[in-house]
């Protein structure tokens, strides 16, 4: 249904969050969920997200938290030896669902095959749901944190166990997704 995207981001920000949150200035929120879509899977500097919809730091910081709090987004802390690192270091934002991501991205299977940057960002994006799912059902509390360092060395998701043991992958598009109708070896493990 054309433009419907349209029609659940003003109901979701006219009755959901006016209400529950009174948030000062609903206009920007709508750009806000936008932005915070294409930035899906980024590093967020937050003077920067509010000089492009004319919020300051503080007031981005807060409706990103109340976005939080409808579970449309989720800040991914930076992977750090101590926990002050981890406090002090730039989080990632990352969308929960990659299906409403991909909307409010227009980002379409035609435009995928062509917009690689931005379909290994969707793809991240559901993976990192995927693994909150998965770690929501474990027994132990695992941490899920993201690292990168001076050079820019990257690893996507790094997997923390509760006896501090790192289990770290980097997710690449295309590697094992398959959906053919006969069973393929990827190698060795997988």
């Amino acid at each position: 249904m054309p433009g419907s995207e349209c029609g659940l981001r003003q109901n979701l920000i006219e009755r959901d969050i006016q209400d529950i949150s009174q948030v000062d200035q609903l206009s920007q929120t709508p750009q806000l969920l936008s932005i915070a879509a294409e930035l899906s899977g980024q590093l967020v500097n937050l003077s920067h997200v509010g000089g492009q919809i004319g919020l300051n730091s503080k007031t981005v910081d807060k409706y990103l938290g109340i976005l939080e709090t409808f579970f449309l987004v989720r800040r991914l802390p930076a992977w750090s030896r101590n926990q002050l690192g981890r406090l002090i270091k730039a989080r990632k934002i990352h969308f929960l669902d990659a299906g409403l991501q991909s909307k409010l991205t227009r980002l379409t299977p035609e435009w995928a095959s062509t917009q690689r940057t931005r379909f290994g960002a969707t793809l991240e994006t559901w993976v990192y749901g995927e693994l909150l799912k998965s770690l929501s059902i474990m027994p132990e509390t695992w941490l899920l944190s993201h690292y990168r360092d001076k050079d820019q060395v990257e690893v996507d998701f790094v997997l923390e166990s509760p006896l501090r043991e790192i289990v770290g992958k980097q997710f690449m598009t295309g590697i094992v997704l398959y959906d053919g109708a006969h069973a393929l070896s990827f190698g060795d493990g997988l």
